[in-house]
């Protein structure tokens, strides 16, 4: 869809994305973010943000495509509509780390520290280690705010838990 855009070959585009719609199993995870990322690439933002919403219904804990969705939220109206839209996501599902992390993201580019903060005190009230993502990302947090004893604590915590996580 790409490579059809670039050289102009736009109705070869569309009809390889129609193909892929009408092919489309909204079951398949994976089928979805493909065919959510052949609307990215050809342009289709909003498109691509309703099929990423559905697979964030459907499929809440595979977030793989948070990222893109982010990407896409961006396009149609900027880090601030991106930051009210995972807001709203984050609404339904409180502890994805992933929707998380998008969102300190979002409020580092837009130097919101009050958030970043609030973020960061809500994960180490509710510390989890046996919670690998949720708590590296307190960690980091911890680690950018300067609280680095803190940090360390809760990393040594995680290392107790997952002896054999590499990351």
């Amino acid at each position: 869809i790409s490579v059809y855009r670039q050289l102009g070959e736009n109705e070869k585009a569309k009809a390889l994305l129609d193909e892929m719609k009408t092919n489309l199993d909204p079951k398949d995870p994976y089928a979805s973010m493909t065919y959510a990322q052949g609307l990215l690439d050809a342009g289709m933002f909003t498109e691509a943000i309703a099929v990423y919403e559905k697979l964030i219904e459907t499929h809440p804990y595979d977030s793989s495509y948070i990222w893109q969705l982010g990407d896409a939220y961006r396009q149609v109206g900027g880090s601030k509509k991106a930051i009210e839209s995972f807001e709203h996501l984050l609404e339904a599902h409180p502890d994805n780390p992933d929707l998380l992390s998008q969102l300190v993201q979002l409020y580092q580019e837009t130097n919101n520290q009050q958030k970043i903060g609030s973020i960061r005190d809500k994960l180490l009230a509710n510390f989890d280690a046996a919670d690998l993502n949720t708590g590296m990302l307190c960690g980091q947090l911890l680690t950018q705010a300067g609280q680095h004893q803190e940090a360390k604590r809760i990393y040594e915590a995680i290392i107790q838990k997952h002896p054999t996580e590499p990351y």
